[in-house]
Parts: C-alpha cells; sequence; structure tokens
C-alpha cells in the first residue's frame, strides 16, 4: 500500500508540474525563436531585445490561465492531504 500510494503521489505531482509550466515554456520556446528569426533576418545582435516580449507573455499566461492553475494546485493539495494518512499508517 504504502509503495502504490508514494507512486501514485509521485505521478501526480509530475503531472501537476507539467500542466503548470508546460504553457510558460513553450510560449517562451515560440517568443524566443520568433524573435531570433527577426534579429536574423535585419541582422541585429542585441542579446536583450528578446527579455520584454517573454515577460509580456508570461504576464499574458498568468492573466490568462492562472485561475486554472490555481484549480490544479489546489485539487492536487485537497488530494495530498485527504491521502496523507495512508502514508502516515503505512510508515508505523
Amino acid at each position: 500500500m504504502k509503495s502504490t500510494f508514494l507512486t501514485t503521489l509521485f505521478y501526480e505531482s509530475l503531472k501537476v508540474l507539467f500542466f503548470i509550466s508546460f504553457p510558460f515554456l513553450l510560449s517562451v520556446l515560440f517568443i524566443g525563436i520568433i524573435i531570433g528569426v527577426f534579429q536574423t533576418l535585419f541582422q541585429i545582435n542585441e542579446q536583450t531585445l528578446s527579455f520584454i516580449p517573454k515577460l509580456i507573455v508570461v504576464f499574458l499566461i498568468f492573466t490568462f490561465f492562472g485561475t486554472w492553475f490555481l484549480n490544479i494546485i489546489i485539487n492536487y493539495m485537497e488530494y495530498i492531504f485527504k491521502n496523507i494518512s495512508y502514508s502516515i499508517f503505512d510508515l508505523c
């Protein structure tokens, strides 16, 4: 029982991590590629040019998907608190 609970807990934590980090990583990746292509086409060698668009995109993602992220985290924490007794009793 202990290993099953811990395996499920680990799986759920990776799933939450994936669902929360994936939109940020994917959008920043695409913005970085678009800015990089723009810099290559116009031969601009400024390294700091892509920071502001990336920050704007991250802020927009927080604005539009923040409640969804919060619901995922709340559901995960409820799952942990409901099932924490299984791991405590298995250790004894």
